[in-house]
């Protein structure tokens, strides 16, 4: 009897001793999910940024790119234009002065009407600029 009582108190210790190791377990469980969730949103931010910034030198890529091709147009152009005018100062020695009053204004008018399209050209692409800088802040 005395066997008995002494091997039900040993179970009933190791009882206990198994309760407390499934509520530290359960503590370790509870900690660790705190510490991964955490350890998540870091990267997850880490992530964004990275992702952010990816599409920044992207954009910025492109960017590069567009001006690249805009300004091999604008050395044709200007080739072209230097041609004409040289082309237009050999036959420039005929004319009388109301001809050349006619080609000022003439010339005068477009330069006025490229300047009317750049200035268009550029609001639109602040327009865009802008458009782009509240999607991004949106997102961040």
């Amino acid at each position: 009897v005395n066997y008995y009582k002494r091997n039900e108190s040993k179970f009933q210790e190791n009882e206990q001793e198994f309760i407390k190791r499934i509520f530290i377990l359960e503590e370790f469980m509870i900690r660790s999910h705190s510490v991964i969730q955490r350890r998540a949103s870091r990267h997850m931010k880490t992530l964004k940024k990275a992702m952010n910034l990816d599409m920044k030198i992207f954009d910025t890529l492109m960017q590069k790119q567009e001006w690249t091709l805009k300004l091999e147009e604008n050395k044709k152009q200007l080739t072209n234009s230097i041609k004409e005018l040289e082309d237009f100062s050999k036959s420039f020695s005929g004319m009388n002065v109301n001809e050349l009053e006619r080609l000022k204004t003439k010339i005068n008018e477009d330069r006025l009407d490229e300047k009317e399209e750049n200035d268009e050209q550029d609001e639109h692409n602040d327009k865009i600029e802008k458009d782009l800088k509240d999607v991004s802040g949106e997102i961040s």
